[in-house]
């Protein structure tokens, strides 16, 4: 059996208060966001909403589709895994 080698894409994101990034999925990734200053509202497929503090961490597929909303002045990391 051949181990499958997994590449995570870490990436670091700084979005002012009122900052949108449009729904959009990442197919054949697993995502874990983490926000580590301010508060950010994430709404999976348009319809589940998760307002996400500092400490918090959401794990979804890529199928899934996510919008991000920055209530305040805020930064997150954003984890892309291979499947």
């Amino acid at each position: 059996t051949q181990a499958k080698t997994l590449f995570p894409y870490t990436t670091l994101f700084r979005s002012p208060q009122g900052k949108k990034i449009a729904p959009h999925d990442h197919q054949g990734q697993d995502i874990f966001f983490s926000v580590v200053k301010g508060q950010v509202k994430a709404t999976l497929n348009n319809s589940e909403e998760h307002t996400l503090s500092p400490g918090t961490l959401l794990h979804f597929g890529g199928e899934a589709f996510i919008g991000i909303e920055a209530l305040v002045d805020s930064e997150f990391f954003v984890y892309l895994i291979n499947l």
